[in-house]
């Protein structure tokens, strides 16, 4: 089963600062993948068999 979350945003200032956090996560390794849509962000995150401890 996999984590989706989506992350909407309503201006260009806040997908600026979304992208940067998310970024910073994704090479930390906090989640799989994550994407602009246009109007949010999707992030896939890890399975549960996936052995990262948070």
């Amino acid at each position: 089963m996999n984590r989706i979350e989506i992350i909407p945003y309503n201006n260009l200032d806040e997908r600026w600062e979304l992208c940067r956090e998310l970024e910073k996560e994704y090479k930390n390794k906090r989640f799989k993948n994550y994407k602009d849509l246009g109007n949010c962000f999707i992030v896939k995150h890890y399975n549960t068999k996936h052995n990262i401890r948070m």
